[in-house]
């Protein structure tokens, strides 16, 4: 499954809208080994999620899109932000680290590579500060890169769901040469899907935070995770 989703989205990337993506990312070489390295993460899915859910430290009440679309922020009388709920229903007790991470895969990357573990060094003595335990760093990063290394399915997903604005043969994708497109960039449920299979990818080359890497590193060091076949070679993508 993981592997058939992501072909249907590089197949988009590379023939049916190439504008909409950098060039790094069109490599069909490096493609092939994304499929399986996602497919290889995918077969941990069960142990990743109970990884997660066995840090009694970072559970908490959390929602994992907090999107301008669900929340709202604005700055109070003394300039400090300040934050409030549109979408109640996305609220659940979970992993906190996991659903901040969630949050990220809309921001550029080349900002998120600046700064994304200055934000969760400002997360653990956040929590700490307001009464939360202690996080160990080391900890909360192997969590933050762990969720990261299990987007593939859900944005190849979100991806797949574009066709429903134009079908895959109409020549329109062709005529869209860039994310700035208004017909990319104004229209909400074009941009997210687009948006977030580039970043993904991106974060996926990404030396300084690529999460496959974190994945190895966890594997090697949790000798109670089971021994499992490492997956097939995709087929070609078209």
């Amino acid at each position: 499954q993981m592997q058939g989703m992501c072909t249907v989205a590089c197949d988009f990337m590379l023939n049916v809208c190439p504008g909409l993506f950098p060039t790094e990312l069109k490599d069909r070489q490096y493609l092939k080994q994304f499929l399986k390295q996602v497919s290889h993460v995918a077969q941990y899915q069960a142990e990743i999620d109970a990884y997660l859910g066995s840090c009694a430290d970072c559970f908490s009440l959390v929602h994992g899109n907090l999107q301008i679309d669900n929340a709202f922020f604005y700055k109070n009388e003394k300039g400090e932000v300040e934050a409030g709920l549109l979408d109640w229903g996305g609220i659940h007790h979970g992993n906190a680290v996991n659903a901040m991470v969630r949050n990220w895969i809309a921001a550029e990357p080349e900002v998120m590579d600046d700064i994304d573990e200055e934000i969760l060094d400002r997360f653990i003595r956040a929590c700490q500060a307001n009464g939360g335990p202690k996080l160990d760093k080391s900890k909360v990063l192997y969590m933050a890169r762990l969720t990261q290394a299990t987007f593939g399915f859900a944005m190849a997903t979100h991806l797949s769901q574009i066709y429903r604005f134009y079908p895959k043969a109409d020549p329109v994708w062709k005529d869209i040469k860039d994310r700035w497109d208004p017909r990319v960039e104004g229209v909400f449920n074009m941009r997210f899907p687009t948006s977030n299979w580039k970043n993904f990818l991106l974060l996926w080359k990404s030396k300084k935070r690529s999460p496959y890497k974190v994945f190895l590193k966890w594997l090697n060091e949790n000798k109670w995770l089971p021994k499992k076949k490492n997956p097939k070679n995709p087929e070609p993508i078209p």
